[in-house]
């Protein structure tokens, strides 16, 4: 599914459309060019559309294009452009595409906005608009039958300046082919040309997901992109329009029925962009979990959402988040704060006050479970705490979550948390007297504890007391308070917690799969996660920044490979969950395209 591997050009070309974030999208990449070392540049004619070209015209533009240097990024509002047909080397392609009906609301205020409308008239000596034009909403339009806002098919250019034809972007420069709009020779024509030449084809309406295929996909260009953008660039939004009014949902599903076509369009291209995002996915798993080869085609068409959701199995509606150490459980924490109001929940804090044990008695066990059981419907309890077992005190029980991560990078995190100042300022303004470790220890590096032998960082396989704690026991959290899970590394302990998040967990997710975990929460655990994605996007810096470690130094990959061969039954657990993870979105976002009902 990758076509930058059919490029014969260096030369990245973006024919971008209008209205669907392509200031911001150029953006990003002249901030990634100065990173690698490329160059953007955008059509001389100063954001103006480039209409149908005849054949000259467009022979000529491929040449110019052509004759780029490598490393060059062409931005155009132009269609299509067909370089076999001139028989020149082709291009890396890629576009933008957006809900159909909602690219023309955008049009439709973005041209009254006096930011653009006075400055471009200005320029081309044209007289300003009529104020009623202007001050006409597009509900009303779509009412009245106005010329601007009825939308026919089979229709030539209206000249209305409108810009609904999406798929013209993908089809070409042939007229009679490809201008009719929302008709089935166009969009045939553009799902060909997607499907043969782009290389990537995203919407900032999946950002996570196309940046990660872009990230993969063509890393030359887009290495680093996510956390480009995540560093600042997703809360300065270029051309945002502030001024554009909600529009009712009728009036939006009367337009859809003249947009039948630009949408399948439109989902076609959301479908092949999730089957990207998934074959990277699933390649990145099944290079470790050898179960994961199992899901062919067939397993995967056969994934039910219902079957993987052990929401249902909850007799209260309440959440147990036994949270796991150094798994971004204070963002997921932060999260829950954005969503208590949104979605009339109520945080249980208690937890979060509680000292961490590695083990329970039984009676603490119950309490807690007691405790827990009590709550009002809505309710969210959060603690440190192994998994306990409801039924066993015949307790009705709750819906149960977790996150996972690399164990390897958890020790690791965990290592320089314990000696970082966000830590020891919480611990000292606590307990001002509290004896303090030497300097050295502080200072201690990770890369020659582990190389040295230094007993801090030995993780031996099957030891049950540890020479200091370091939470390397990721599974205990999901295990219980057993002594059978006490050991380190034993398959009898990864495997009694296998069963206990097969049997109980709603969602076991994880932050190295933000798009995911949020989308199975909100699909799996909607009373609780509904506007997840939203909430995690607005607040994006301060969910994601709480209880980070800006100033954890880098470790070395082969001190990181010496750790792994002492976690190798951590990793498998770790796998297993995002094995389910993964089928659980799977099960839905297939269900979610419309046309697509399996991976080809």
């Amino acid at each position: 599914m990758n076509n930058t591997l059919k490029a014969e050009l260096d030369i990245l070309i973006f024919n971008r459309v209008p209205k669907t974030g392509s200031i911001q999208f150029i953006e990003l990449m002249r901030k990634l060019g100065r990173v690698h070392n490329f160059d953007v540049e955008v059509d001389p004619q100063n954001g103006g559309i480039r209409p149908i070209l005849n054949e000259n015209e467009e022979g000529d533009l491929v040449e110019n294009i052509a004759n780029a240097d490598d490393g060059t990024v062409f931005v155009s509002h132009v269609n299509y452009l067909n370089f076999t047909k001139y028989d020149t080397p082709k291009p890396i392609y890629v576009n933008m595409v957006r809900d159909p009906v909602e690219r023309v609301i955008s049009w439709y205020y973005y041209i009254r906005s006096p930011w653009i409308f006075v400055p471009n008239r200005r320029k081309s000596n044209r007289e300003m608009p009529n104020p009623q034009w202007v001050n006409t909403e597009f509900d009303q339009c779509v009412l009245t039958g106005d010329k601007a806002c009825t939308y026919i098919e089979g229709s030539g250019l209206e000249r209305v300046g409108d810009h609904r034809r999406q798929i013209l972007f993908f089809c070409g420069h042939n007229e009679r082919k490809c201008m009719p709009f929302n008709t089935k020779l166009p969009m045939q024509i553009a799902m060909q040309n997607v499907e043969r030449e782009y290389a990537v084809v995203g919407t900032w309406e999946d950002t996570n997901v196309t940046l990660s295929v872009l990230e993969s996909y063509i890393p030359s260009y887009f290495r680093g992109a996510k956390n480009m953008y995540y560093s600042g660039m997703q809360k300065d939004l270029k051309n945002y329009n502030p001024m554009k009014p909600l529009i009712a949902e009728d009036i939006k599903e009367m337009v859809r029925k003249n947009f039948t076509r630009e949408i399948e369009f439109y989902q076609f291209c959301r479908q092949r962009l999730h089957k990207q995002y998934l074959a990277v996915k699933l390649n990145e798993l099944m290079t470790f979990d050898k179960d994961l080869q199992k899901l062919h085609k067939t397993a995967l068409k056969n994934l039910n959402a219902y079957r993987l959701n052990n929401t249902r199995k909850a007799e209260i509606d309440v959440i147990f988040f036994n949270r796991c150490a150094k798994v971004g459980s204070e963002a997921l924490l932060e999260l829950f704060n954005k969503l208590e109001d949104f979605n009339n929940l109520k945080m249980e804090r208690e937890g979060l006050k509680r000292g961490t044990k590695r083990q329970f008695p039984k009676w603490e066990q119950r309490g807690l479970a007691t405790n827990i059981s009590e709550f009002d419907d809505g309710s969210v309890y959060i603690e440190h705490v192994n998994w306990i077992d409801f039924e066993e005190f015949d307790l009705p029980k709750p819906i149960y979550i977790n996150l996972v991560r690399d164990p390897v990078e958890r020790v690791i995190s965990w290592y320089f948390y314990v000696r970082g100042a966000y830590k020891n300022a919480i611990e000292y303004r606590k307990v001002p007297d509290k004896p303090i470790m030497k300097a050295e220890w502080y200072k201690k590096d990770f890369n020659n504890c582990v190389r040295s032998g230094d007993p801090e960082c030995q993780y031996i396989p099957y030891t049950v007391q540890d020479y200091t704690g370091n939470f390397k026991r990721q599974s205990i959290f999901f295990c219980g308070h057993s002594d059978d899970c006490l050991p380190f590394n034993s398959p009898a302990a990864i495997q009694m917690a296998k069963e206990h998040v097969e049997r109980d967990y709603a969602v076991v997710g994880s932050w190295e799969d933000t798009n995911i975990t949020l989308t199975v929460f909100e699909k799996y655990i909607p009373r609780f996660f509904n506007g997840a994605k939203v909430l995690f996007d607005i607040h994006n810096y301060q969910i994601t920044n709480r209880n980070k470690n800006k100033r954890k130094p880098k470790i070395d990959p082969d001190v990181k490979e010496m750790i792994r061969k002492n976690f190798t039954h951590e990793y498998d657990f770790y796998y297993f969950c995002k094995q389910r993870l993964y089928k659980q979105y799977l099960a839905v976002s297939l269900k979610d395209l419309p046309a697509s009902n399996e991976l080809n």
